[in-house]
């Protein structure tokens, strides 16, 4: 009889035991590791916009670099590798962990690198390196992602453009633009101001600034391309007609000058008559010139039409050599090339 007693006592006091202990295995979860997370299978790893690779472009091995993307929220550090040994964690590492943000709770990570290339050296034929992430969980690592960081030297101007319109009429003020182009003709920003030589050659032309756009201020010879910067501007009028060569130069013999050649134009026509007033149905002839904006003759750059209209429904217009007016009417006249009349 006393032996059933016992045995009921020692169960009673070890079910009291466990009864003890299992509020505590169930309260402390925070921190263990997550069985199903053991068991399932591998985190992914770092993302890049849904992409577990991508491609940096640094312009200098020593400039700042962020690497930064979505990661699951059971990661709370990461590792990097450019071998995918050695690994080192990101948290460890002073100069990156301080501004970095590992914990991925939020869904997001960012690494701070002060200074790729103390922590990174590249391929002297590809100028690239390659590094490799990987969360850390409380379940083990996650599959790895690759970052690749190219460093793309920045490019230098080597030459001049010049651009603007062509041809142009005489006595406008025209608007023209020099860029600095690298050896690609790629406009490219000059590290340091750049003075250019403007210049028509023995044309009587003249270069004002591009912000006179009457053209009525002073003359100027040069422009800058302010540093930082690919591109100046500037504004040219010739009074009378012809063909000027506008060239832009380096005043530092650095960059390769341009040129080019603008046809300047008429400004306007005049129509004049040796008989005024006329009477009626007589056939009178009439010339019609092409001045500059002196008022002077000047020949046209190309065969001009001349339309023709007198504002009422009865008077007509005939060729030059019907001097009867009997043929055909006509609504236009030409001046060829080369001509400032017709």
């Amino acid at each position: 009889m006393d032996r059933p007693i016992r045995e009921l006592q020692f169960f009673l006091a070890r079910a009291w035991v466990l009864l003890l202990v299992l509020p505590s295995l169930f309260s402390c979860t925070e921190g263990e590791p997550d069985f199903k997370e053991l068991n399932s299978v591998v985190v992914e790893g770092p993302q890049f916009s849904g992409k577990s690779d991508i491609t940096l472009t640094i312009s200098s091995p020593t400039q700042a670099l962020t690497i930064a993307g979505e990661c699951d929220t059971r990661i709370y550090d990461m590792q990097m590798s450019t071998s995918q040994s050695g690994w080192e964690a990101v948290s460890s590492n002073a100069a990156m962990a301080s501004s970095s943000d590992l914990d991925c709770r939020d869904g997001y990570f960012s690494i701070a690198i002060a200074d790729v290339s103390t922590i990174y050296s590249f391929d002297s034929v590809n100028n690239k390196t390659q590094v490799y992430l990987r969360g850390i969980t409380r379940g083990g690592k996650s599959s790895l992602s690759t970052v690749t960081i190219v460093y793309l030297a920045p490019t230098v101007p080597t030459q001049l453009s010049l651009s603007g319109n062509n041809p142009i009429r005489s006595g406008d003020c025209e608007l023209y633009t020099v860029n600095t182009l690298d050896a690609l003709s790629t406009p490219t920003n000059v590290s340091g101001a750049v003075l250019v030589d403007l210049s028509d050659g023995a044309a009587p032309g003249v270069f004002y600034a591009a912000a006179d756009v009457a053209c009525a201020g002073a003359a100027i010879s040069q422009i800058t391309v302010v540093s930082g910067t690919n591109s100046a501007a500037f504004r040219y009028k010739e009074t009378g007609v012809g063909s000027p060569t506008l060239s832009v130069s380096d005043n530092g013999l650095v960059l390769t000058g341009a040129s080019q050649v603008v046809g300047v134009g008429p400004l306007n026509l005049t129509l004049s008559t040796a008989t005024d007033p006329i009477r009626s149905g007589d056939c009178n002839q009439y010339t019609v010139v092409s001045r500059d904006s002196t008022g002077i003759p000047a020949s046209v750059l190309a065969n001009t039409t001349v339309n023709l209209s007198d504002g009422t429904p009865t008077g007509e217009f005939y060729a030059d050599a019907d001097v009867t007016c009997s043929g055909g009417a006509i609504s236009s006249v030409m001046i060829p090339s080369g001509n400032s009349n017709v």
